[in-house]
């Protein structure tokens, strides 16, 4: 899954973007697809924007 927005009205900050915009991809994800079995994720601050990269891994059932 892709996410893309422009987060910087609303969020000044990796926590806040994760727990105001990500999350609800985070939310998705894991309700198609059960828990996550593994979580991954990196960063790339450029001033006021924010690049997150995370990767969710899910056991195959």
């Amino acid at each position: 899954m892709q996410f893309a927005v422009d987060s910087t009205p609303f969020c000044k900050n990796m926590e806040q973007y994760m727990k105001l915009a990500a999350i609800h991809m985070v939310d998705l994800m894991r309700y198609l697809f059960g828990e996550a079995v593994e979580v991954v994720g990196t960063a790339a601050p450029d001033g006021e924007h924010i690049h997150p990269s995370i990767s969710l891994k899910f056991a195959m059932v």
